[in-house]
């Protein structure tokens, strides 16, 4: 049952014309007429007598008359409602990369919740299938993730910005200021990202090239753990670029001097594109799309 055509059915019967209905509502007479038998062929019933030029109520549509102005008076009611939504209610759920979770996300939350308190945030880490996944099968509302550039049909970039994963270590490290290639890195003690982590995986294919193989002493999935061990000076570590900015600023490690091709990744936030996009949605979209080339730690 069609609104416009009950709309139609209300205005005849107010009007008792469907020409005088035809010409308030904007439309050919031959249309409210078509609409009107239509609502009619539904109900099975007519709601009109057409007698000599007058148009009357039936018994069927004087009982139908009351049912349809609630019909039309919920409707609007739900509009004006749904344009009417608080931003700050509702729930977000939330799926992103370790390292985004651990170094860009604190700020942008802290200053989500204080625009949007009563929105319940859900959030969760992963590697980059399995968040997918979870967007896929509508688990999640957003993902924001660190990997290849993504391209899919079914997928919505709303942010997106290249990142370089580097070699660090500490500054007392014996490898830290001198040229180092694949083949001296894989004699070096390594403290890694498990391997499911996207970086990793690039970085290991580009070793499987050479021909060459590494094997960590520790993997751990922590970002802020693997920056702090190696600032003690255990090992040497492979991370994004934003993740140990402040680190290099001041001091407590160093990019090494690796004469390789240097890594690329892309940080992007996406929804899928038959999901309706929510007031809490927006909000954060928005926000990280404010906040997300900024160098926020």
């Amino acid at each position: 049952m069609e609104l416009r055509n009950i709309k139609a059915f209300l205005y005849v019967a107010e009007q008792e014309s469907f020409s005088r209905a035809a010409v308030l509502l904007g439309y050919a007479q031959s249309t409210i007429t078509a609409q009107v038998q239509q609502l009619e062929q539904e109900l099975a019933v007519p709601l009109f007598e057409r007698i000599h030029k007058t148009v009357r109520l039936t018994s069927a549509g004087r009982e139908f008359l009351s049912y349809a102005q609630a019909i039309l008076h919920t409707a609007e009611d739900a509009k004006t409602r749904m344009r009417h939504l608080p931003m700050a209610s509702g729930t977000l759920r939330l799926a992103m990369a370790e390292s985004l979770c651990t170094v860009y996300f604190p700020r942008i939350l802290a200053r989500y919740h204080q625009a949007c308190p009563q929105v319940e945030i859900r959030l969760l880490t992963g590697d980059t299938v399995d968040l997918f996944q979870k967007l896929r099968h509508n688990e999640v509302d957003l993902v924001y993730t660190l990997d290849h550039r993504i391209y899919s049909p079914d997928i919505v970039t709303v942010l997106e910005k290249r990142e370089e994963i580097i070699f660090v270590a500490s500054p007392q490290h014996p490898a830290a200021f001198q040229p180092l290639f694949f083949s001296d890195l894989v004699e070096q003690e390594f403290l890694l990202t498990e391997k499911n982590m996207s970086y990793r995986q690039h970085f290991e294919e580009r070793l499987a090239m050479q021909s060459l193989e590494i094997k960590p002493f520790l993997e751990f999935g922590n970002v802020d753990m693997l920056r702090s061990l190696v600032e003690k000076g255990i090992g040497i570590s492979f991370l994004p670029a934003f993740a140990v900015r402040d680190s290099l600023q001041a001091g407590t490690l160093v990019r090494l001097q690796v004469k390789e091709e240097p890594f690329f990744v892309w940080r992007q936030l996406v929804h899928h594109k038959s999901k309706w996009l929510t007031p809490p949605m927006k909000a954060m979209i928005a926000l990280m799309q404010e906040m997300g080339t900024e160098a926020d730690g």
